[in-house]
């Protein structure tokens, strides 16, 4: 009985083990149409991309396929002085856009062998005949010399019928899992849910299990729906969630596995804040400069919004008070209360990936990043593999900004004269455009430190990218343009305004009469320009007798319109400890850019000014 026993649980074992090896299958395709050219020093898609794509057809099936993995192998050589470690290539998926990480070459003249297994990037459910298309991306960090310093296969090349992309799929699991999943119509207590079913026979029900954000399957609230769309009901107002979904087969094919995490907020009822502005105090100023505006609110929302029309507009500041911007007519601001929503999130763009020819394996790297305002705080982090660290998947280390605020920041380097760059993803394209970048480092330094303000964005999840280059600022957010430097990019949320109060006008009153009238002369005053502030900054202007930042100081300004065509003094005396000014200028919005004359002194002068100026009569 022993002996039958053994022998049948090995024959069931080895009949077992063919079926498992035998449901996997592999379909491949090779480059043919020639060697693939590589452009100089980034990668350049009118040089090779989608012109040199490979694709691979899945055959046909009733039903669908399940990819479970793609390898990738190609050569390239380096040739005429060129090197393999100048090789620098990627692989795109075209289907969804994918860009896997730049790999590159070692060592001098040759030909360098690349093989990568296991890829998980195409991983999905496909039917059957449907084309999965893969682009190869390269270019090299050497070579620039014409008449081969464009694109061309001179330098560094892909060789011909080297590229081989091989796809290993199966037949799929009896129930497969629901596809393109959605949510939409939120409102104060419900969501909507859709999907795509890709199972043959649809399944009798779908399970949903939400949460809150980072809840741990098993610990949720389950929803069985029956079709798609589905409606959750209940839910909490103004709140963030998260949710996974998988299918319901019956009792002889089980369940999917789950999908998820997905992300899904409720609405805000404005109707229960009583948002309001309670009081405003204007100002005025003389002649031109800033002003500082205040608002009191209700207290019932989350801050002040300060915009710049009574109706839609930007928004140009945020809190309490407003300093304008330096002025010279009279301006009107508006001031609302406002209630945010940020959402959790959800999943960002996929962005290009920059490369360095050497990167930061001798310490031009992103050690520290602390964003502590915006809930970023990252430190130790050292030189990431390939220069480049994605870490938008990384829970604890996403930002909530509000657009219209500022947060400060500190970068710390294992290297001198490092420049850094930061964009955000405004409008959420997935590309970081001129217009998104936010800050700039005006000089090279191992400590970075700045800030940041958000302008007008799109709400929800977006990336932040920061960027480091040795000894020059950053090309652009995809190309740093230097050899040595490291990138990281972190998933920020921007707080969407749900609810905001009327609008209340508040005014900053540009006074063109300055501080002072003079009707008639000779005329004598004691006073103190620190009575007055210091409206204004820098030099004076041209034809004023100084360049110093005499306006730095605290200033008077006297309006005089001429009774008679005269020569006029203009005199300060008692000065003695001081330095001191006296600037003529045409009119106040003049003030700052050019004289009619001008005098200065120094601590040592105890009387000076500007003698027989010509004035003429009404002006």
């Amino acid at each position: 009985m022993k002996k039958k026993y053994f022998y049948a649980v090995m024959s069931c074992l080895m009949f077992c083990s063919f079926l498992t090896n035998a449901q996997v299958q592999t379909i491949s395709a090779t480059y043919s149409a020639g060697d693939i050219p590589t452009a100089y020093n980034a990668y350049d898609p009118t040089c090779n991309g989608a012109s040199t794509a490979l694709t691979v057809t899945l055959p046909p099936v009733t039903g669908s396929w399940e990819v479970v993995s793609v390898d990738i192998e190609y050569d390239m050589t380096a040739a005429n002085v060129a090197y393999m470690s100048e090789q620098r290539s990627q692989v795109k998926f075209q289907n969804t856009g994918f860009i896997e990480p730049t790999e590159s070459g070692t060592g001098t003249g040759g030909t360098f062998s690349y093989s990568r297994t296991g890829l998980t990037f195409a991983n999905g459910f496909y039917a059957g005949n449907t084309d999965l298309i893969f682009e190869m991306q390269a270019w090299r960090t050497w070579g620039d010399t014409a008449p081969n310093n464009g694109c061309g296969t001179y330098y560094n090349k892909v060789d011909n019928n080297s590229w081989v992309v091989t796809v290993n799929y199966q037949i799929p699991p009896t129930c497969l899992p629901p596809s393109n999943v959605q949510s939409g119509n939120a409102t104060t207590t419900s969501v909507d849910i859709t999907w795509v079913d890709m199972n043959a026979v649809p399944p009798g029900a779908w399970n949903i299990e939400y949460g809150a954000p980072g809840f741990a399957l098993g610990t949720g609230t389950t929803h069985v729906a029956t079709g798609s769309p589905t409606t959750i009901n209940g839910l909490a107002l103004g709140t963030d969630y998260e949710f996974y979904i998988q299918s319901d087969c019956g009792t002889v094919d089980g369940v999917s596995i789950w999908e998820g995490p997905y992300d899904f907020s409720t609405t805000i009822d404005c109707s229960v804040y009583n948002l309001d502005i309670t009081n405003t105090v204007d100002q005025t100023i003389a002649c031109q400069g800033t002003a500082t505006l205040t608002a009191t609110s209700s207290g019932t929302g989350d801050d002040i919004y300060w915009y710049d029309a009574a109706i839609g507009g930007n928004i140009v500041g945020t809190g309490s008070s407003f300093t304008t911007p330096v002025i010279s007519t009279t301006t009107s601001y508006w001031a609302s209360e406002i209630k945010m929503q940020s959402g959790s999130g959800g999943a960002t763009p996929t962005y290009c990936i920059p490369t360095y020819s050497t990167g930061c394996t001798v310490g031009d790297d992103i050690d520290d990043f602390d964003m502590s305002s915006a809930g970023i705080s990252h430190t130790g982090t050292g030189c990431s593999t390939g220069s480049y660290a994605d870490y938008t998947n990384d829970p604890s280390l996403v930002g909530v900004m509000n657009i219209g605020s500022t947060y400060t920041f500190s970068a710390t380097h294992n290297f001198s004269s490092q420049y850094l760059k930061i964009w955000i993803d405004l409008d959420q394209d997935g590309t970081f455009s001129a217009s998104e970048l936010l800050f700039t480092s005006a000089g090279g330094s191992n400590n970075t430190t700045g800030s940041i303000t958000i302008p007008a964005a799109n709400g929800g999840a977006t990336v932040m990218r920061v960027m480091d280059s040795y000894a020059s600022v950053p090309t652009d957010a995809c190309n740093p343009g230097t050899t040595y430097g490291e990138t990281h990019d972190y998933k920020v949320i921007i707080s969407d305004v749900a609810c905001e109060s009327p609008r209340e006008e508040v005014v900053a009153t540009v006074d063109t009469n300055g501080d002072i009238q003079v009707t008639t002369v000779p005329y004598n005053n004691i006073n103190d320009t620190a009575n007055y502030g210091d409206p204004f900054e820098g030099n004076p202007g041209s034809s004023c007798g100084t360049t110093e930042n005499y306006l730095n100081g605290n200033d008077v300004v006297y309006k005089f319109t001429a009774p008679n065509t005269e020569l006029v003094d203009v005199l300060m005396s008692d000065l003695s400890g001081f330095y001191a000014s006296v600037f003529i200028y045409d009119n106040c919005g003049t003030i700052g850019g050019t004289c009619l004359a001008g005098a200065v002194a120094g601590p040592s002068d105890d009387d000076f000014g500007i003698e027989d100026f010509s004035v003429t009569a009404g002006e």
